[in-house]
């Protein structure tokens, strides 16, 4: 007969953000639903943090799919272009201090 305190806790050890596949709402879906709310926030915070692939003028760059194929997307804008020398044009035109 097993004692309850022989048995060992175990914890759950979430997907790398380069497992994932963050483009995928099935995928994040279960992701949520197996770490909780608070988990699954940090790991995306954690992702889209990775995923800035420059920063101009203080605004990240990161790309992103959209319908439109894959774009990159100005953090702490609403803009994103196709080719990444046009996000970098457009971001140094901004006023500087984004949050990169």
């Amino acid at each position: 007969m097993s004692d309850i305190n022989d048995t060992k806790e175990q914890r759950y050890e979430p997907p790398s953000s380069d497992i994932i596949n963050w483009d995928n709402p099935a995928e994040r879906f279960r992701l949520a639903e197996t770490v909780g709310t608070e988990e699954y926030n940090r790991l995306f915070e954690e992702h889209f943090k990775q995923s800035i692939v420059c920063s101009v003028n203080g605004y990240g760059i990161r790309p992103v799919n959209s319908r439109f194929g894959r774009l990159f997307a100005i953090v702490g804008t609403t803009r994103a272009f196709s080719d990444l020398e046009e996000a970098k044009a457009y971001a140094a035109s901004l006023p500087a201090g984004g949050k990169a």
